[in-house]
């Protein structure tokens, strides 16, 4: 049934399932040498018998692939290790970091400001790369000698009680702890020029709004440089919704959405337009600071846009497969983490099971099909029955593929999110354009980065009033008391993301798919 429903990208597909087959057995069973020595007896297999050569090829490149998430897998254990040590005697870890662009000054009632950042390229002591672990790093200095972003320094720091969940901790550091190992460079480099910008173009945001209201479009637009209140996170947490602050995979494809309806009106090809969004979708990941959901989600953008560029017909599927592929060849690691799995697994559970619910909820609602309806816009009652239709398939085909995850992880699960997910995307992309909008026509136009910056906060509002209504009922957050299972929580993923396949492949049976050259 598989071989059906992706007959015409078969080898893209298997190749890519193999490698992160092999990413999550070589990064959960480890044994490195094995790994690498299985993909050398694979090679010499494939140069014997040149019929299996390229099944052979692949399990070498799967095996290659166990072999690096291995080494990922102790290079992670050793520096957890020490982590936990330090914690456990109450002893300073010792790091060298690089101050990142996200540095800012927080103000303090008592003890003056303290300057907050997050560590990037942080390594242990003994050189031990720090990869996949988050330290967010606090630095108190009653001088206000606070580093610069882009320095290299040597610190020795606590780590917080409360800190360590999810790979994330924080680091407390002062001046007595810290050697300066490298000034940062004197000619801006382009992570830098590009915060420049971000600031620039952030401050349109705050015409006619308060700080803290254009802070939440800047969010969800740009990219924050400081953090959102606790409460308010805190708030769309609990709601479910918590996605729409950060910027993932749902911003970009609405900012993509946004060029490719800005190309579209330039009369150019299909392709022409793909070789114009490639670029721009890069500036614009580049420009929120390149956070990792934004570029797995540009990078399956990106194999998508540009499959009529290779004579190939566009498939969300196959980019999906690529994307993983992709992520985990840079970073083995990534097959852990919580922001990965997350991601993916909503994604593919989307794309499985968003139109198969949506024509269950049409069914249900009768509607239509487009071939009974006259040509022409159709009426507003079935646009908007249809509309309804899309928007509950969406949101129950991600929440549905976000439970097991939710529940092993967070260990809850937000009820409420299922509704508030109904209208949130649409809200979201009204937001997100207008931020853009306003971001850009502010510099010629600020009367009308005025009017869009308040028609946002509007629509903001209303989110929250709407999050805390839904929040107000008993039954708004599902919470356990314990841990459940990972084998029982595993398998009711497989059996989720299987049934999506075989319905897959029942539609490739009805519909065949067509050749793999584009056509229109």
């Amino acid at each position: 049934m598989l071989q059906d429903a992706i007959r015409r990208h078969r080898p893209l597909n298997g190749w890519c399932a193999a490698l992160a087959a092999g990413a999550a057995l070589g990064y959960f069973l480890g044994g490195a040498w094995l790994w690498l020595g299985a993909a050398t007896a694979c090679v010499l297999l494939a140069w014997a018998r040149l019929r299996w050569a390229s099944l052979l090829l692949c399990l070498a490149c799967a095996c290659l692939l166990g072999w690096r998430a291995a080494l990922a897998h102790g290079r992670h254990a050793r520096v957890r290790a020490e982590v936990a040590r330090c914690q456990e005697a109450g002893e300073p870890l010792g790091l060298t970091l690089t101050v990142g662009e996200d540095r800012a000054l927080v103000d303090r009632r008592r003890g003056g400001p303290y300057c907050r950042f997050t560590a990037r390229d942080a390594r242990l002591a003994d050189g031990t790369s720090a990869a996949g672990l988050d330290f967010a790093v606090r630095w108190y200095d009653k001088a206000r000698a606070f580093p610069a972003a882009g320095e290299r320094w040597a610190v020795r720091g606590k780590l917080h009680r409360t800190a360590g969940r999810g790979g994330r901790f924080t680091l407390s550091v002062r001046p007595e702890g810290a050697r300066l190992l490298a000034p940062a460079p004197g000619r801006p480099g382009l992570r830098h020029r590009f915060a420049a910008l971000r600031d620039r173009l952030g401050r349109n945001l705050l015409l006619g709004v308060t700080p803290r209201e254009a802070l939440y479009v800047r969010t969800m637009t740009l990219g924050a440089d400081l953090r959102l209140p606790h409460e308010a996170r805190q708030l769309y947490a609990d709601a479910g919704i918590v996605h729409v602050l950060s910027i993932s995979g749902l911003h970009v494809g609405i900012v993509a959405a946004l060029l490719a309806g800005l190309f579209s009106w330039t009369g150019l090809g299909l392709r022409a337009r793909a070789l114009l969004l490639a670029p721009a979708l890069v500036f614009y990941v580049l420009l929120v600071g390149a956070p990792p959901p934004a570029v797995r989600a540009a990078v399956m953008a990106l194999a998508w846009c540009l499959a009529p560029c290779f004579l190939r017909r566009p498939d969300a599927a196959c980019a999906l497969a690529f994307t993983a592929a992709a992520v985990l060849v840079c970073d083995p690691a990534l097959v852990a983490d919580v922001g990965a799995l997350l991601s993916f697994a909503v994604m593919g559970g989307i794309l499985l099971w968003m139109m198969p619910l949506a024509r269950l909820f049409g069914r249900l609602m009768r509607v239509p099909p487009r071939e009974a309806l006259p040509p022409g816009p159709a009426p507003l009652g079935v646009a908007f029955r249809r509309g309804l239709a899309l928007a509950l398939g969406l949101s129950l085909s991600a929440w549905l593929a976000s439970i097991p995850l939710c529940l092993f992880f967070f260990m809850r699960l937000s009820v409420v999110g299922l509704l508030l997910n109904l209208f949130l995307p649409a809200l979201t992309v009204l937001v997100v354009w207008g931020g853009c909008v306003s971001a850009c026509v502010g510099f010629l136009l600020p009367w009308a980065s005025v009017l869009i910056n308040r028609l946002n906060a509007a629509l903001l509002h209303f989110v929250d009033l709407a999050s805390g209504l839904g929040l107000s009922f008993p039954w708004a957050v599902f919470e356990l008391q314990a841990r459940p299972g990972l084998a029982a929580l595993l398998a009711m993923e497989f059996l989720f993301l299987a049934g999506g396949l075989a319905l897959r492949a029942a539609e490739a049976r009805r519909d065949p798919v067509p050749g793999p050259a584009f056509r229109g």
